[in-house]
């Protein structure tokens, strides 16, 4: 199975952390940067061919993530956005999807998971399942409502009452999702929408009844999107023990 990993970001929310450095490139343990440890659990899951989306710091990454694929055997094909600095993560996701001909993990490089939660995504038979954390969530996090066992919505945004848990950010599609994806996109960008989120593509989806999205209960497993220095601090204490 195919993983497309978004790493185009600048990680501006780290301050000085990333001022000459891909925030996936950050040390996490003496043994892995988050990069190195996202590979090496996608090896271990039986992912053998990676898309990479790039755009800060472009060669950088490059350079580093084939060395890093080389040691797990795994087959990366990097594409890189040119305009990583206009868009959001939907701009990005939608330059890898003409290259997709087969269901796939979708993850973002700064997203750290215990095996499991990719192993139990890989397990399902929907065209789109999503990882999600049951818990209260805050007001930045991308927030699940459930009901009848299917995610009805997904979104940052308040809707008037509490969301069911979190999205971490780690989803397996299937190859149907490839031309969902790729027109529904064109369609928010014709409105000139060019900073929304992948998961706007699938709140419109579950809105208007066009999409079924199940979810894996990803609660009792470790993962964590490092989008802060807090974040990181967190991420280097659950991953401590990684080698």
């Amino acid at each position: 199975m195919k993983a497309i990993i978004l790493a185009a970001g600048r990680g501006s929310r780290l301050k000085g952390l990333t001022d000459d450095l891909p925030k996936s490139m950050l040390k996490l343990n003496k043994k892995h940067t988050l990069l190195s440890l996202n590979l090496k659990k996608l090896s271990e899951a039986g992912i053998d061919s990676i898309i990479m989306v790039i755009g800060y710091q472009a060669q950088k990454i490059k350079l580093y993530a084939q060395k890093i694929a080389n040691n797990y055997e795994i087959k990366i094909e990097f594409i890189y956005n040119p305009f990583w600095c206009h868009c959001n993560v939907l701009g990005s996701f939608y330059m890898a999807l003409g290259k997709i001909k087969d269901s796939f993990i979708f993850l973002h490089a700064d997203t750290l998971f215990d095996i499991e939660v990719i192993e139990g995504l890989m397990q399902s038979k929907s065209d789109a399942c999503l990882a999600v954390d049951f818990k209260e969530c805050g007001e930045e996090e991308m927030k699940v409502w459930i009901d009848k066992n299917k995610i009805k919505r997904i979104t940052k945004d308040d809707i008037g009452y509490q969301a069911d848990g979190e999205f971490v950010g780690i989803a397996k599609f299937s190859t149907k999702m490839e031309k969902y994806f790729s027109d529904k996109s064109v369609e928010i960008f014709q409105t000139n929408e060019l900073n929304s989120y992948m998961e706007k593509v699938l709140d419109n989806g579950v809105i208007s009844g066009d999409l079924k999205l199940d979810y894996f209960d990803s609660t009792c497993f470790k993962t964590i999107e490092v989008d802060f220095s807090e974040d990181l601090i967190i991420a280097k204490t659950l991953f401590s023990n990684e080698k």
